[in-house]
């Protein structure tokens, strides 16, 4: 019985290291170089460094039962107001401002707007408003 109980221990030891080494570390790159990361192991997290300034084109896409973007390459231009770093792996997308602490709780959640109407030379103009979820103070500082 001893014997078992002592091979048990080894046995979930050694599950917890391999299941430790398997996980890769996260790759950090910066936002130039994101098109050219070759290399990346299956899960590994994906770290991408912005600085201020840095301007990202973002496809829009919009599909649904009574909508959809016209064809094309409808592209957005989001500029970075300051540096930070975006982590991207298996459970989503998350910010930081540090490049560590991605785990923070928003001071304020982020919020999604859909409006519709029409602008003063009579044309419609829909509006998709966008505020991401802001961090403490503290961690802006």
């Amino acid at each position: 019985m001893k014997r078992f109980r002592i091979l048990l221990v080894l046995t979930v030891v050694a599950l917890g290291v391999s299941a430790c080494a398997s996980a890769p570390p996260p790759r950090v790159v910066r936002l130039s170089e994101v098109g050219t990361v070759t290399g990346l192991m299956p899960h590994q997290p994906l770290i991408v460094e912005l600085d201020e300034g840095d301007v990202l084109p973002v496809k829009l896409t919009l599909e649904g039962a009574f909508i959809e973007t016209v064809p094309g390459d409808v592209r957005v231009l989001i500029r970075i107001k300051r540096h930070c770093y975006l982590r991207a792996d298996e459970h989503g997308l998350k910010a930081s401002v540090d490049g560590k602490n991605f785990d923070w709780k928003p001071e304020r959640p982020g919020s999604f707007r859909v409006g519709f109407g029409s602008t003063k030379e009579g044309g419609p103009l829909g509006e998709i408003e966008i505020h991401t979820p802001r961090p403490p103070a503290a961690l802006l500082q």
